[in-house]
């Protein structure tokens, strides 16, 4: 309890600020009566229609409720994904590299586990509820950027912070392959697992405790994908030291200082910096094992010694290159998929009193991300570019600045000025403005609930104020940390959190949405329209999501999803048919 006494200290909420008689009066209520039978339980069942093992792009099933419980408390259910995956690397040449120790290594996994759902749909008793998500995996990152440090530090298998990354740490949601492995060019296999919480899908995100007992069969439907996948070099030196102090081994020789690696995450299919040579000369060492008088009764271990103390004494030092390699997802199956149930009965007082609640309907707050694509890409002197929307109880806007076509959850600071966006020939905001700089990175603290004590990650921050220029405009090689977690966002509602229903509204009109803004440094110093430094890789057009606050109906035996606060919605996408990712 002094955990919580001390934190409530720190946030300064103490009752006694106020009415200390009231706050006695708590103090004496604090126990509650429980009207639970004791039967708080976990109910763990599979997935079903499509059984694992199976491929990436077939549709699958899998149970949000289990009819053992008369409460489900979606606030701790999760469901449970082992991935097997078939991985290719390109641009490295197997005669050069020779890693028996296994330093170079990769990551490749997911930013956050709910970017590993394509599309999804809800269903319940054996029909659509009407909620039909094709960009699950564009949601999930936006989701899961805002999310602060404390949610993501320390959750393995649900988030991969690049600071974890980075250090080779466990706490992460995805695997670590050997270079080494992937020399030949060969379809590698690598296997890991995923932790998706329920309330991690932004429609389940208000969902705490659901009666079962009146609305069973609860259900998803659901296609994963492997285009949210993310990868980058991890740091070698951080690799060394693990193996040489933690895991004991005897190297003998050195890494050189300067190994360059992009110090990043990548999407997956798109190159990035990495080792692609590595060998060490042991020819010194061979001559002067030929030489000692004793070669001859030498055993191999003997021999291998020798040769690992000589490169060590003589500070011998592997050699490495670097190039841009692209690592691709050749394959990927489901091979484990499990839902886990947390739920509990109640006295039979409570059921009647919970049905009278039903029978007057009861609405759950939720979420919804639509996608829309500008039109025009951006050119040398930036980007003017309009599309025609119909926006609908939109809380805030999010313009996504890719950098490759296939780039789903990773996004780059433009590094642009004069920027604004027009919504119904209206300014958003009133001026225009810079995607560097102090102003700029508080605007997005607040538009994305991060400001005040709730902090945000260290590649949040650096994704907005990172430096890819010198003071001169120089265009920098390299970064020092993650910067693939910027989106622009526009809080549109007065309050960016809770649920007010009162964001913009065009009253089923279509209506112009324009952004515009030029870059700071021209030429081959603009990072966002010449992607290579050679200037010959340019951007795809920008993307607006647009959030919009929705929310959900249960009523006995039934559930509704409202996504404009209309009846008429449901209709239209009742009979909706979830297709195949393309991707």
């Amino acid at each position: 309890m002094s955990m919580i006494i001390n934190n409530t200290k720190i946030k300064g909420e103490m009752d006694h600020e106020g009415s200390v008689s009231k706050a006695f009066q708590k103090m004496s209520n604090i126990i509650e009566e429980n009207d639970g039978t004791r039967s708080f339980e976990w109910i763990t069942d599979t997935c079903h229609d499509q059984q694992a093992p199976f491929q990436y792009n077939q549709e699958t099933r899998i149970a949000l409720t289990s009819s053992q419980h008369l409460i489900s408390d979606f606030s701790k259910g999760f469901l449970t994904v082992h991935f097997t995956a078939g991985f290719k690397l390109q641009g490295i040449t197997a005669s050069n590299f020779t890693d028996s120790n296994h330093l170079i290594k990769l990551f490749v996994g997911w930013k956050s586990s709910n970017q590993a759902v394509r599309q999804m749909q809800i269903w319940v008793n054996g029909h659509s509820i009407g909620y039909n998500q094709q960009e699950m995996i564009r949601e999930g990152f936006a989701y899961s950027s805002c999310m602060s440090k404390q949610e993501k530090a320390t959750k393995r298998f649900i988030h991969s912070l690049y600071e974890n990354v980075s250090k080779y740490a466990k706490s992460i949601c995805g695997v670590y392959l050997n270079v080494d492995d992937l020399k030949s060019g060969d379809l590698l296999e690598a296997s890991w697992d995923a932790n998706i919480p329920f309330d991690n899908f932004l429609v389940l995100q208000a969902f705490d405790l659901f009666p079962n007992f009146a609305i069973p069969n609860v259900e998803l439907r659901l296609y994963f994908d492997p285009a949210g996948l993310v990868w980058c070099p991890v740091d070698p030196y951080v690799v060394y030291d693990s193996k040489v102090l933690i895991e004991g081994d005897n190297i003998g020789a050195s890494l050189p200082q300067n190994i360059n690696f992009k110090r990043g995450f990548t999407q997956i299919g798109n190159a990035a910096m990495c080792p692609s040579s590595f060998s060490l000369d042991t020819t010194a060492a061979q001559t002067a094992l030929l030489s000692e008088s004793n070669y001859s009764t030498m055993t191999q271990a003997e021999k291998d010694a020798y040769i690992i103390n000589y490169l060590a004494t003589n500070n011998v030092k592997f050699s490495v290159s670097s190039t841009e390699l692209t690592l691709y997802c050749q394959t990927m199956r489901i091979t484990e998929f499990s839902s886990h149930m947390a739920g509990f009965g109640v006295c039979e007082q409570s059921l009647k009193e919970i049905s009278q609640i039903l029978s007057e309907g009861i609405i759950i707050p939720s979420q919804i991300l639509m996608y829309d694509g500008f039109p025009d890409a951006p050119n040398a002197r930036g980007i003017q570019t309009n599309l025609r929307a119909t926006f609908s109880n939109v809380t805030s806007l999010s313009i996504a600045f890719p950098k490759h076509p296939n780039d789903l959850t990773v996004f780059e600071n433009p590094v642009y000025q004069n920027l604004q966006l027009r919504i119904n020939n209206k300014n958003y905001p009133d001026k225009t403005l810079s995607t560097v700089g102090a102003e700029f990175l508080q605007m997005q603290l607040i538009a994305s609930d991060l400001d005040g004590s709730i902090e945000c990650t260290q590649e949040f921050e650096d994704s907005f104020t990172q430096d890819r220029n010198a003071p001169d405009g120089t265009r920098y090689t390299n970064m020092l940390s993650d910067c693939s977690s910027f989106l622009w966002n526009l809080q549109l509602e007065r309050n960016g959190g809770g649920y007010f229903f009162d964001g913009f509204e065009s009253h089923g009109q279509n209506i112009s949405v324009e952004l515009v803004g030029g870059p700071v440094y021209s030429g081959a110093n603009d990072t966002y329209y010449n992607v290579d430094a050679a200037g010959l890789v340019h951007p795809p057009a920008p993307q607006c999501w647009s959030c919009k606050d929705t929310y959900i109906v249960l009523m006995p035996g039934d559930m509704r999803f409202k996504i404009n606060g209309e009846p008429e919605s449901i209709s239209t996408q009742r009979d909706s048919r979830m297709l195949p990712p393309t991707h």
